[in-house]
């Protein structure tokens, strides 16, 4: 199965985590800085159905992070299948 695109906005210069989404097959987009710290790593996906959710769910375990962190991104607009705020909870937290 191939992995979706991901796209993180938060704290993705953090070269364990890109290297970890990566071994886990998935395809990182681009990366950027967060204007501030978070607290808790946040895994957003496009729509509530069960491969958008599976796709998070494998996200956040590549990232250490709970399942519980997959949310429907707010962005109706989203072009990328994943998108990942990482908090310093995540296994490769900054």
């Amino acid at each position: 199965m191939q992995r979706p695109a991901l796209l993180a906005i938060a704290r993705l210069d953090v070269p364990e985590a890109r290297a970890d989404l990566v071994a886990s097959g998935f395809g990182v987009v681009a990366g950027g800085q967060a204007l501030s710290p978070v607290g808790t790593t946040a895994v957003f996906v496009p729509a509530d159905s069960e491969i958008s959710l599976s796709h998070g769910r494998d996200a956040a375990r590549a990232l250490g992070v709970a399942g519980s962190a997959v949310q429907v991104d707010p962005d109706a607009d989203a072009v990328v299948d994943v998108r990942v705020v990482l908090g310093t909870d995540s296994a490769v937290a900054p």
